[in-house]
């Protein structure tokens, strides 16, 4: 649909999925599209490379799964939100002892973040944060920066927060620089 193809997988397959690409070291870009990005991929030929060049996408809304329905006999079985997707595949992360990094927000919120998931499954193995400045991405020597800095904690999965489409057209432009496993964009969309 909408020239992606929707991974028919529960959350926790979804969850599952990832876990797995994780221990693997799989590198790929996941992406959770909804309406808003949908519109968003149609107005911009870049966001749709980078949503159309996605290892995973999930569907992150209800007119989307509902669609699926319509359209194909199966379907997809339940949306997959890039937020209910963080904390499980945060917590499974643990039982596996993958080492996560979380990348956005503004100084603090990281880490702020960090501690709730850690509340609630303290072996959670967090290797770093980081709070890119407003602008990074159009900074090459600070892309570089998050880039060295990311690749010096050799995260299993790699956590973005920055933003739809920022968080996804900056992990397509900078993934093959990246040493990681899936990178998991979640954030909300930017302006």
């Amino acid at each position: 649909m909408f020239g992606l193809h929707f991974a028919p997988v529960t959350l926790r397959e979804a969850a599952q999925v990832l876990i797995q690409a994780g221990a693997d070291r799989q590198k790929g870009l996941v992406v959770t599209p909804n309406v808003d990005h949908v519109v968003i991929i149609h107005r911009n030929p870049l966001v749709r490379r980078v949503y159309e060049s996605a290892s995973w996408v999930f569907a992150d809304g209800m007119p989307i799964v509902w669609l699926s329905r319509i359209l194909h006999e199966t379907g997809v079985p339940e949306r997959v939100t890039g937020a209910d997707l963080l904390p499980l595949v945060a917590s499974k992360s643990a039982e596996h002892g993958l080492r996560l990094f979380f990348c956005g927000g503004a100084p603090g919120v990281a880490e702020r973040l960090v501690a709730r998931l850690q509340a609630v499954t303290p072996e959670i193995n967090v290797v770093g944060t980081c709070s890119p400045p407003l602008g990074f991405e159009s900074d090459p020597e600070e892309s570089t920066r998050i880039v060295e800095l990311c690749n010096r904690a050799r995260p299993d999965i790699l956590f973005l927060g920055l933003g739809t489409p920022k968080q996804e057209v900056w992990a397509y432009q900078h993934q093959s620089q990246l040493d990681v496993g899936p990178i998991l964009c979640f954030g909300a969309r930017s302006t």
